[in-house]
């Protein structure tokens, strides 16, 4: 190992944790592959660092937006929080039987999509008192989840997710906005919860 690689990785890692974190994300997008490109460890190896990294980080974003911003919806958490642990465990326990590179390819794509969406703004708006969907309150803010739009991406991000060895929030976040219609500021507060609940389980499966 190259003697300056590992306090590169260090300061590599907490720039993207500063980073993502103001956005309510984990940071395993970049912490994967800065441990990977840095540092002589297998890929699994790699990956359990990554989900170890995302838990602390997501520890510490819970603190802030539920106890300072007051942002994370914590019925909402709950129900995809159980969700995405079993996701997440069910990709990190099989991860060892599919190609790494196959299964960040499909990923990536599913990122740039998401991005795409997002930045053009478009939104799936659920009915009101239809089947599926919920009705919430976040301090202010008062919305409608739709269960049966978003719930099955969200379990299938968190499974890929899981097998990678990253959180999923990139994936997660979106679909909570565009099929979800959750707001985007509690979005991101409550994918903190997420976060820590996607990178324990996925790391209790690998």
């Amino acid at each position: 190992m190259i003697p300056w690689s590992l306090p590169a990785a260090a300061a590599a890692i907490f720039l993207t944790s500063l980073t993502f974190s103001i956005f309510g994300r984990g940071g395993g997008d970049l912490y994967l592959p800065i441990i990977i490109s840095l540092l002589p460890l297998s890929y699994h190896s790699c990956a359990k660092i990554s989900l170890f990294l995302i838990m602390l980080q997501g520890i510490s974003m819970l603190i802030i937006y539920h106890g300072k911003h007051r942002l994370v919806d914590w019925g909402l958490a709950v129900l995809i929080g159980v969700v995405v642990g079993v996701s997440s465990f069910l990709g990190g326990f099989l991860s060892y039987q599919i190609p790494p590179t196959a299964l960040k390819i499909t990923f990536s794509i599913a990122l740039l999509l998401s991005a795409y969406f997002i930045y053009r703004g478009v939104q799936a708006k659920p009915p009101i008192r239809r089947f599926g969907v919920w009705s919430r309150r976040v301090g202010r803010q008062e919305y409608y989840f739709n269960i049966l739009y978003a719930v099955p991406p969200i379990a299938f991000a968190a499974f890929m997710a899981g097998m990678v060895g990253i959180s999923g929030g990139g994936l997660i976040i979106p679909v909570c906005i565009l099929l979800g219609g959750v707001p985007i500021r509690v979005a991101m507060g409550t994918n903190t919860f997420l976060v820590l609940a996607s990178s324990s389980m996925s790391f209790a499966g690998h």
